[in-house]
């Protein structure tokens, strides 16, 4: 048997200023079981399942989690609702 390999964003942190046009900060902390020195990829998707942003890092062999950081500049004025995808 390969053993059970997870996967998971253990933090997800969203930083927003009080500017409207300012961008956005999230950041996904990821984490895995079973799964060191693999390449992680993640995703931010917009409200219409467009991938806006996407970075590839690669675990090393301890079980630190990988901490992402993404940038958006939102299109639209208002609440806009983003979602983060990890493969």
């Amino acid at each position: 048997g390969v053993g059970h390999r997870d996967l998971a964003i253990s933090h997800l942190t969203v930083t927003t200023t009080a500017f409207e046009d300012a961008p956005v900060t999230i950041q996904a902390d990821v984490s895995q079981l079973g799964l060191a020195k693999s390449k992680v990829t993640a995703k931010v998707l917009d409200e219409d399942g467009k991938v806006v942003k996407e970075e590839t890092q690669a675990f090393g062999s301890e079980a630190t989690p990988l901490a992402f950081r993404f940038q958006i500049k939102p299109l639209k004025p208002g609440l806009s609702y983003y979602e983060v995808k990890v493969e």
